[in-house]
């Protein structure tokens, strides 16, 4: 056996396309599904046992996937959000905000915006 394509823990979804091919959350093999796969799987463990086949493990159970290709997403959101900072909003804008809200936050402002937002529907 090779070292794992991937490992995910808790309860796996398994779903199967249209075209026939098997997907896990997550994971997705352009293949068809194995017979007796169920569609929901606890703590899958998938390894790639030659160029043509990759075998799904979960509590006990074993399944061999003939996949032309396996594709692995991961979530790379954490690490882009690290790499890019958010913009600021221009100043404009927030200063705008920053007056609509302190009028919105007195009765009579409100009455204000209300017929303001009225006159132009």
């Amino acid at each position: 056996m090779s070292d794992p394509l991937v490992e995910l823990r808790g309860r796996v979804e398994c779903r199967r396309e249209a075209c026939g091919a098997l997907g896990l959350i997550r994971v997705s093999f352009a293949g068809p599904a194995p017979s007796g796969l169920p569609d929901t799987l606890d703590g899958v463990l998938v390894q790639r046992l030659s160029a043509a086949e990759c075998s799904i493990s979960s509590a006990g159970n074993r399944w061999v996937v003939r996949a032309a290709s396996v594709h692995v997403h991961r979530d790379v959101g954490d690490a882009f959000y690290a790499a890019v900072p958010p913009r600021r909003a221009p100043l404009g804008k927030r200063l705008m905000w920053r007056i609509v809200l302190a009028v919105a936050g007195r009765p009579l402002g409100r009455r204000m915006l209300t017929r303001l937002r009225r006159s132009l529907q």
